[in-house]
C-alpha cells in the first residue's frame, strides 16, 4: 500500500514535469526527421535539465509563501543569421520579438518558466570579389570557356521569422522587498514561420574567356554577358531550431502583484538551419540562388544578443510549505 501512495505522490505533485517530457519527445521526433546530428545528445540534455528542478522540487522546502506569475516581456537587440563565407563581409542587424508565458516556482529560490513567442532575425552579406568557373556555350564558340562573375558592393539581406517555445529554469535571489535579481538557463524550441533573401545593391558584372583562341568577351548582352543591377528576392526553406537560452535580470514591484522585469539576454543556436546545396550563386543563364542555396557555406545557426523588457504579473499565492511540515510531523507520528 505504501509503495502505491508513494507512487501516487510522485505522480500527482511532477505530473507538469512528466508532460512536459511527453511532450518534449514529440518535438524531438520532429527534430529527427529534419536532422539527426547532435539530436541525441541535446534531447539527453532536455531531460536531465528537468529532472534536476524535479528534484529541486521534493527536496527543497520553502519557509514563506511563493508567487507564481504570469509575464509579457519585449525583446531587442543584435538577431542575426550566424554563417561562415571565404569571399564577403557579414553583418547581423537588429531584431525583435515577444514572449507570454507562465512561471512556476518550486521554491523561493527556484522556478520553471514556460512560455510562448516569436523572434526575427536579419543578417546583410557585402560582396566585392571574382568568381571564376568553367562553362561551355554552344551558341558563341563551341568549347568550354572561363566564366567571370565579378561582385561589386553586392549586397544580400536575409530575414527569418521563428515561432518559439521557450523552457527555463530560474534562480531567484531577493535583494529588498521591492527588487529581486533572476539568472536563467534553459532551451527553447522553435518554428520557422518565414525565411526569405533580398537583393538590396551592388552589382554583377559577367565575363568570358576562351582560352584556346585568347579571345576575351566582356560585353555581349544577348548572351548574358553584361552588368546586371537587378534586384533579386526569394524564399528560403529553413529547419526548425534547438537554442540554448540564458538571461539576467531583475524585477522591480510596482504594485501588490505587479512588477517591472529588465534584463539582458544571450541566446545561440545549436543546430543547422538549412541544408547545404550544390548550386551555384550566380548562375551562366542569370538566374540569382541566394547565398543559403549555395555550396559557398556550411551552415547557418542562430545568435541573439540584447535586452528584455516586461511586465510580470503574480498569481494567487500557494503554500508548499505545508505540505513539507505535514511530512515531517508525520513522520514524527510514525516513530
Amino acid at each position: 500500500m505504501i509503495p502505491l501512495l508513494l507512487g501516487i505522490d510522485f505522480l500527482f505533485y511532477n505530473w507538469f514535469v512528466i508532460s512536459i517530457l511527453v511532450l518534449s519527445d514529440r518535438f524531438f521526433t520532429v527534430f529527427f526527421f529534419y536532422s539527426n546530428t547532435h539530436m541525441k545528445k541535446f534531447t539527453l540534455i532536455f531531460f536531465l535539465f528537468f529532472l534536476f528542478f524535479s528534484l529541486q522540487a521534493r527536496r527543497v522546502v520553502p519557509i514563506k509563501e511563493l508567487n507564481n506569475y504570469v509575464y509579457i516581456e519585449t525583446s531587442g537587440g543584435i538577431q542575426e543569421l550566424v554563417y561562415k563565407v571565404e569571399n564577403g563581409t557579414r553583418i547581423g542587424q537588429l531584431g525583435g520579438g515577444f514572449n507570454v508565458g507562465y512561471c512556476y516556482s518550486y521554491s523561493q529560490e527556484w522556478a520553471l518558466k514556460l512560455g510562448l513567442g516569436m523572434q526575427t532575425f536579419s543578417t546583410t552579406l557585402k560582396q566585392n570579389y571574382t568568381a571564376v568557373s568553367t562553362e561551355f556555350d554552344k551558341d558563341i564558340i563551341p568549347e568550354a570557356f572561363e566564366f567571370s562573375v565579378n561582385y561589386k558592393d553586392f549586397v544580400e539581406s536575409q530575414t527569418a521569422v521563428y515561432l518559439e517555445f521557450p523552457i527555463a529554469g530560474q534562480y531567484k535571489k531577493e535583494i529588498n522587498p521591492q527588487f529581486e535579481v533572476m539568472a536563467t538557463l534553459g532551451f527553447s524550441v522553435s518554428f520557422p514561420l518565414s525565411a526569405n533573401y533580398k537583393t538590396t545593391g551592388g552589382s554583377i558584372a559577367t565575363s568570358a574567356y576562351y582560352p584556346r583562341t585568347n579571345t576575351p568577351i566582356d560585353v555581349l548582352p544577348e548572351h548574358g554577358f553584361k552588368t546586371y543591377t537587378d534586384v533579386y528576392a526569394g524564399k528560403l526553406s529553413f529547419y526548425p531550431s534547438l537554442s540554448l537560452l540564458s538571461e539576467i535580470g531583475g524585477v522591480y514591484k510596482i504594485g501588490e502583484k505587479s512588477s517591472l522585469y529588465f534584463g539582458t539576454f544571450y541566446d545561440y543556436g545549436l543546430t543547422n538551419l538549412v541544408q547545404k546545396q550544390s548550386k551555384k550563386l550566380f548562375d551562366f543563364d542569370g538566374g540569382y540562388n541566394g547565398i543559403m542555396s549555395t555550396n559557398l557555406i556550411d551552415g547557418v545557426k542562430s545568435s541573439s544578443l540584447g535586452i528584455k523588457l516586461g511586465l510580470y504579473v503574480a498569481l494567487d499565492p500557494y503554500q508548499p510549505a505545508r505540505r513539507g511540515k505535514q511530512a515531517v510531523v508525520g513522520k514524527i507520528r510514525r516513530r
